[in-house]
Order: structure tokens, then C-alpha cells, then sequence
């Protein structure tokens, strides 16, 4: 993940909301599972707590057009989004310095994980006080409405019909080839923002305009 590239690729979205600087945006994903109920340690390992339900773990990092370029093997649920952070910590090296990383607030303690230090863009806390202030609100609003395309992007990965609903004992094998696949296939759907240096036309409009308030859908390969 050079410079130039995600210079190159940066969308317009980013740069009217000035957040040109942003390299990556991360997120954590949680398949269900069935419930593996032999060992009990087994059982409350991958016991998730994002979707109460057996599940298996991990992070995704995409560009701010939403093509993925990193992406953790498969843990047991109740390993922590940010404890995946810290074990996959080399490899984020490829992110380049001075680079934000956009993250929800699960991840607000994994900016030192990072090799190159990059800066990590969450919405605030309220820490004790009673309201945000307006600058916060407005702030929030940018990372969140940028980021909305890192979870968005996982339609792509449930395109893979193995891992819709709950994935059964049978595919236990296969899992993770199933979720590398998946990852795959979504740089082979339409970008959630069109990439900065497109030539006009040569995406269909930003996926994000096809998407209608209260509910998702999922986006078309090209």
C-alpha cells in the first residue's frame, strides 16, 4: 500500500470531509457459528458477544474506496477486536506513515499497535459528561458516515453463501478458505466510493447512493 497509491485512490467523499489523510479503515467481523458443546472451554471461547451467538472473529482493513488489502485468519469469537490488532501488528506495517486509520470505538486503544504509528480516528466518549460538544457531534458525524463503507463492504464476504446465517460444524474445515475467498470477492464488487482518479464513467455511482435509509443491500459485482 504505497502513497502514491492511496493517494491516487483517495475519493472526493474523503477530501470534502477532510479526511484525505486516511490510509485505512478497520473493522471487525462475527460469523455464527453452531455451538461446539464437547469441551466447555471450547463452548465459552467462541461465545461472541457482538452477536450473542457462537461465532468465529476477525478484522478487516480496506482503503477509503473499500478494496481490501488486510485481513486476520479466523479466532474464536471471544478473542477481543483489539487483542487481533496486536497480533497482526507486523503486518499492518504496510499502512504508511502519517497515514489515519477510521475505527469505531472498540479499537480506541490500538493506535500504538500500529508499526508506523498511525493516528486513529474514532468518535469521542462522553467520559463522565452529561452531552457532546458541537464540534464532537459534527466530527462523529464525518468518521462515521466514512467508515459506514469498512462495514458495508462485508456484503461482499456474505455474498459467499457458506457463511450466511450460521455456519454449520460440516464447513468447520473449510471456514477460513470460505472467509479468504469472501474477502476476496469484494474487491471484485463495485467500490463503496468511487476512487479519486476513475475515469468518469468507468463505475457505476458510489455505492453508498444505492443504499436506503433503515436498511442495506448488498453491492453488485462488476
Amino acid at each position: 500500500m504505497t502513497e502514491g497509491y492511496l493517494e491516487a485512490e483517495m475519493p472526493e467523499d474523503f477530501r470534502e470531509q477532510r479526511m484525505g489523510t486516511v490510509g485505512a479503515l478497520v473493522d471487525g467481523k462475527d460469523f455464527a457459528t453452531d455451538t461446539t458443546r464437547q469441551q466447555t472451554a471450547m463452548t465459552r471461547a467462541m461465545r461472541s458477544d457482538k452477536i450473542s451467538h457462537s461465532g468465529a472473529r476477525c478484522n478487516t482493513w480496506t482503503t477509503s474506496a473499500g478494496l481490501t488489502f488486510e485481513h486476520t485468519a479466523l479466532f474464536m469469537a471471544r478473542a477481543t477486536e483489539g487483542r487481533l490488532v496486536a497480533l497482526w501488528s507486523r503486518a499492518l506495517a504496510k499502512i504508511p506513515a502519517g497515514r489515519a486509520v477510521l475505527a469505531d470505538r472498540g479499537f480506541h486503544k490500538d493506535a500504538l499497535l500500529y508499526p508506523n504509528f498511525n493516528v486513529q480516528l474514532t468518535p469521542h466518549f462522553l467520559s463522565g459528561r452529561a452531552q457532546f460538544t458541537a464540534g464532537e457531534v459534527s466530527s462523529d458525524r464525518r468518521v462515521c458516515e466514512l467508515r459506514y463503507g469498512s462495514e458495508t463492504s462485508f456484503s461482499g464476504v456474505t455474498d459467499t453463501e457458506g457463511l450466511r446465517d450460521s455456519i454449520p460444524r460440516g464447513f468447520f474445515p473449510i471456514m477460513q478458505d470460505m472467509c479468504d475467498w469472501g474477502h476476496a470477492h469484494m474487491n471484485f464488487c463495485q467500490p463503496f466510493h468511487t476512487p479519486g482518479t476513475a475515469p468518469p464513467g468507468y463505475f457505476a455511482p458510489p455505492a453508498h447512493r444505492l443504499y436506503k435509509a433503515g436498511g442495506k443491500k448488498r453491492r453488485k459485482g462488476t
